[in-house]
């Protein structure tokens, strides 16, 4: 998808009740001032030894899902 000049992805982050989180992706007009296309999103849910990443199109299909193992580094 190419956006036009006057539009602009939107992501927006909400958490969950069960503190998983979903970012939404829409297309932001900025003539109009509002959202003109809806479109995925992606559900993230920390668990004990990983994150469980699912990625939804606009018709709430899921396209793909993946376990991340988390991998974290120390600070000097």
């Amino acid at each position: 998808m190419k956006l036009k000049i006057n539009e602009n992805l939107l992501m927006r982050t909400d958490r969950l009740d069960d503190d998983s989180v979903v970012v939404n992706f829409d297309v932001y007009d900025t003539d109009q001032c509002e959202v003109t296309k809806d479109g995925g999103y992606v559900h993230i849910r920390q668990e004990l030894e990983f994150f469980n990443v699912v990625v939804f199109n606009c018709d709430g299909d899921v396209l793909s899902e993946v376990n991340v193992p988390f991998n974290f580094k120390e600070l000097a």
